[in-house]
């Protein structure tokens, strides 16, 4: 590539829990700036970013910063580094999910000079093209800015249907902070992207609010080979954690993709796909584990999901996983509009029995819902009380939103995650994080709902389990 054009950082957060997942959206956008002659840096550190920032903007002026952003406690990072820019005056560029769903309230910002929505693959370069010959990308796909006292948002391009034609930039990155080892068998293992988009109907999900966003695209046979290739003769890496939405949102495709790898894995699913032939495969194919979204213990509320299976579904979902002798990572949600007092103890007796049942899965979490405008579930939120956020600094914290709904306090949230964690956060074969006589005690209690009691609280302050609950 000839890269002698101006330079273009970008930048993304990096969430503790994810911190060795690398930022594949500013991946796939910084090769196609390269290949069309920019110089491209990526600033992703597990900590320090500001400073990182400020450092290469020293050293040499860019054409502009470009933000990956999500919704989280980091985006009050993305607010103060854009702030010191503007005060720069260098560009100030966010893209990625969140201003794709909230155009307008981002460029409110006076520190956030354009947003780029939808896919950036090819917008990314016709909008840098532009400010590079100092004309407004008024006819840029995608492209949000302030004008004239409004604000411009020109709609994005369709999804790409070939997504083949796209590969992430591994060069820009610095690969080793991103590579783990995989305790059991100490094999070298990196998260791969895989698939975009979702078509499943589940309501509280962020898919929903884009139509094109439950668009499934899969990288194809050719482009899979190229990729593990590389990363296996350059890193070693000879373990994947296949990333997508759902790479099985077409099982028989996705199938014939990872199986043709031959490489051991890791990645997701919905446990309706799990029966006797599907985890077959799996043990054939060496998966590792999957993990499974499913949310509770109810029927009625299964429903109000629309997640498209019951109770009965899970359990036998999880039967042929142990049978198989596959591991399953199950997640969990509470305070769901519509759901009753008695549908959350449903869901932790369901829990309980499934933890009981095989010593083949955990807990990953029971996370309380957090609505997004344009789901079915934002109108319901904010007729139960629930304040919209106003400013980006709001949305930073829009994390326990959910729990003063349903007479809850983020506490009694905090300490539900807590017990979790300690009640079925690891294999049932683990050591456990307290002594047997103790852990029958929480377990009841947990069942009962009694979990904000004095125990629990003094459980979630010990210093001794702060390793294991630093990143609820």
């Amino acid at each position: 590539m000839k890269e002698n054009g101006p330079l273009i950082i970008l930048t993304a957060q990096r969430v503790w829990m994810y911190r060795k997942f690398p930022p594949y959206g500013i991946m796939y956008v910084a090769r196609g700036l390269r290949e069309a002659g920019f110089r491209v840096r990526i600033i992703h550190p597990e900590t320090g970013r500001a400073g990182a920032v400020a450092e290469a903007v020293k050293k040499e002026r860019p054409l502009f910063v470009g933000f990956s952003v999500m919704q989280g406690p980091l985006l009050l990072e993305d607010v103060e580094i854009s702030r010191a820019l503007q005060k720069e005056g260098i560009p100030v560029v966010w893209g990625g999910i969140f201003p794709s769903m909230l155009p307008e309230l981002v460029l409110s910002a006076d520190y956030v000079d354009y947003i780029v929505t939808g896919e950036a693959e090819l917008t990314s370069v016709q909008f840098a093209h532009a400010l590079a010959s100092g004309k407004k990308p008024e006819n840029v796909a995608g492209v949000g800015y302030r004008e004239d006292g409004g604000v411009r948002l020109n709609p994005p391009d369709p999804f790409h249907k070939d997504i083949d034609s796209f590969r992430p930039d591994w060069d820009l990155i610095r690969m080793k902070t991103y590579l783990e080892v995989y305790p059991k068998s100490q094999s070298v293992l990196l998260r791969v992207p895989l698939s975009r988009g979702c078509p499943f109907p589940c309501s509280f999900c962020y898919n929903q609010v884009q139509k094109d966003r439950k668009l499934f695209r899969i990288h194809g046979h050719e482009w899979v080979r190229r990729e593990l290739d590389f990363l296996k003769d350059k890193w070693g890496v000879n373990m994947v954690h296949w990333v997508g939405d759902n790479p099985f949102s077409k099982p028989e495709v996705g199938k014939e993709i990872i199986g043709a790898a031959k490489t051991p894995w890791i990645s997701a699913t919905r446990i309706n796909l799990v029966d006797e032939e599907f985890t077959s495969w799996m043990k054939e194919t060496q998966c590792q584990y999957l993990g499974f979204g499913i949310e509770s213990g109810s029927d009625r509320v299964l429903e109000i999901l629309k997640k498209g299976f019951t109770v009965d579904t899970i359990i036998k979902g999880i039967g042929h996983l142990d049978k198989a002798g596959v591991f399953g990572v199950l997640s969990w949600m509470h305070l769901i509009p519509g759901e009753t007092n008695e549908d959350r103890k449903m869901t932790r007796k369901l829990m309980d029995e499934l933890y009981r049942m095989t010593p083949r899965i955990y807990h990953s979490g029971v996370h309380g819902l957090r609505p997004w405008p344009g789901t079915i579930f934002w109108d319901e939120a904010v007729k139960m009380g629930l304040e919209p956020p106003r400013t980006l600094e709001d949305w930073a914290h829009y994390q326990y939103v959910s729990p003063p709904l349903f007479g809850w306090t983020k506490e009694r949230l905090y300490r539900l995650t807590v017990m979790n964690r300690v009640l079925y956060g690891r294999a049932r074969t683990a050591p456990r994080l307290v002594p047997d006589w103790q852990y029958e005690i929480f377990r009841r209690r947990f069942l009962r709902g009694k979990f904000p009691g004095a125990l629990e609280e003094k459980l979630a302050a010990s210093p001794r389990l702060k390793k294991h609950l630093e990143d609820l």
